[in-house]
């Protein structure tokens, strides 16, 4: 499973949707890759993720396995 597309830009507030097309893969932010004072963000395998960034910077976002 990969993330299409890789790279988004965004504005403070907006809201971005992850879907997941593998029942064993879910979405979760990298520690140490987010902005200061940004919440971490993980879903359950097989389950879409919604995510409001209310911060400016770069979100990091992997599945657990990899």
């Amino acid at each position: 499973m990969a993330f299409e597309p890789s790279f988004v830009k965004i504005a403070p507030g907006d809201t971005v949707k992850f879907l997941s097309t593998d029942k064993a893969r879910n979405g979760e932010s990298f520690k140490g890759m987010l902005p200061d004072g940004a919440k971490p963000s993980i879903s359950k395998d097989g389950e879409a993720m919604a995510v409001k960034l209310e911060r400016e910077g770069v979100f990091g976002v992997k599945c657990l396995p990899h």
